[in-house]
């Protein structure tokens, strides 16, 4: 190895240790990773760096901390792209009034993001945030993500009131 590699080297292992991650994790990231953008893109895509021989959750936990507070648009990214989160939600959940058990309850759905099935939930969307929940058709556990369902809540289109109010 020259001087330039051996410099080069040294300072991607630098990079990982900044991050907190330990020597010898960190020089396995730096061998597998040639540029910081190469890093990104791997975790934009939802790989997890424990896949990787040598690498373990703490490392991982260090490197998704440092993601997501320098990329963060990235992560967002890299959620909606994931099936590990639900990032959709709506107010048309689908159950005619008459035959909702609690009418009086807010009524609204998330939309599971493997198979694209409405799920009905009742009561305020905000206490569901961050928990995950098994789809009624195929069973998919994701996570009912916090920021995106934060948007929906705030956007104009989400008219969401309970179903007698509707009624009325």
């Amino acid at each position: 190895m020259s001087n330039a590699q051996s410099t080069d080297m040294k300072q991607k292992v630098q990079f990982f240790e900044d991050m907190g991650v330990a020597t010898r994790p960190a020089k396995r990231l730096a061998e597998e990773f040639e540029t910081e953008t190469d890093l990104v893109e791997y975790l934009t895509q939802d790989k997890n760096p424990t896949d990787l021989s040598g690498v373990g959750k703490a490392s991982a936990r260090h490197i998704r901390t440092w993601f997501t507070a320098e990329y963060p648009e990235k992560e967002r990214e890299r959620k909606i792209q994931s099936e590990a989160y639900c990032t959709e939600y709506t107010a048309d959940h689908g159950i005619p009034s008459d035959e909702l058990e609690k009418p009086e309850m807010v009524h609204w759905a998330w939309i599971c993001p493997r198979c694209e099935s409405k799920n009905v939930m009742r009561g305020d969307p905000h206490e569901f945030k961050n928990r995950p929940y098994a789809c009624t058709t195929c069973r998919w556990v994701p996570a009912l993500d916090a920021e995106t369902m934060e948007e929906w809540l705030e956007n104009d289109e989400c008219d969401l009131q309970t179903d007698t109010e509707t009624t009325q």
